[in-house]
């Protein structure tokens, strides 16, 4: 989910690709300003902003906080991997268009794995279901 928290953030659910973990394991990824506004505190005052930053659906994460780890890529920019056949929007979009035509899908996985990509793939399917909704 997208925060209005440090900055603006994407707050991942990296347990679900994890199919035999035991925990929930939450990531956070900054970027851009909030980067150059955070990029030099501690790895400790890191995850002490991050669990502030919990949205007020998940009010106990900070009671079961385990461990946290902080990766640094500062300047650094995702891409697809080399390789890759890109389909094109619509198939990415709405993979199953027939028996399934009102399910999207929208993520940064579909772009390019950045803030930008979330955002460019929201504004897509938007746009797409505006129209349909105006025939």
């Amino acid at each position: 989910c997208m925060l209005d928290q440090l900055g603006g953030c994407c707050l991942y659910d990296e347990s679900s690709r994890i199919a035999e973990s035991k925990y929930g394991i939450l990531g956070w990824l900054l970027a851009g300003e909030a980067v150059e506004k955070h990029g030099d505190l501690s790895d400790s005052e890191l995850i002490q902003l991050a669990l502030e930053s919990l949205p007020s659906t998940l009010p106990s994460g900070r009671e079961h906080f385990i461990e946290g780890r902080v990766h640094r890529w500062h300047s650094a920019v995702n891409a697809m991997p080399g390789g890759v056949v890109i389909l094109p929007h619509d198939q990415r979009h709405r993979p199953e268009p027939i028996g399934f035509e009102n399910l999207f899908f929208i993520g940064d996985y579909l772009f390019d794995s950045t803030l930008n990509g979330v955002l460019d793939s929201a504004e897509y399917v938007a746009q797409w279901i505006a129209g349909i909704v105006v025939e």
